[in-house]
């Protein structure tokens, strides 16, 4: 098994999707390249405790590469360790560095 950084993704909280036990929200990711995925998770996996919308949230994921994009630090991330993937079913993105905080070791 290969050894990748566990690290936190910055996400976009913009809604709340169904309020049942445990909830679910609506939130999005930007990748580096300007492409915007729509995701649906459970509140409790992203740390939603009852904000004004929009605002940021954290998915866990790791880290898989260090990158640069047009002179932009960038990284890409896998978040399929822990079920979090778009609607479409995407769970790696290439994103800015900025929105990626890294476990120190």
């Amino acid at each position: 098994m290969e050894d990748f950084a566990q690290a936190r993704l910055r996400i976009s909280i913009t809604g709340i999707a169904d309020e049942e036990f445990p909830g679910r929200i609506e939130f999005h990711i930007d990748e580096a390249s300007g492409r915007r995925h729509r995701g649906i998770e459970k509140m409790p996996v992203v740390g939603y405790a009852n904000q004004a919308f929009p605002c940021d949230g954290w998915i866990a994921c790791h880290v898989l590469g260090h990158l640069d994009s047009d002179g932009r630090r960038c990284l890409e991330v896998d978040t399929s360790p822990w079920h979090v993937e778009t609607d479409e079913g995407v769970y790696r993105f290439v994103v800015d560095a900025s929105n990626v905080n890294e476990a120190q070791s």
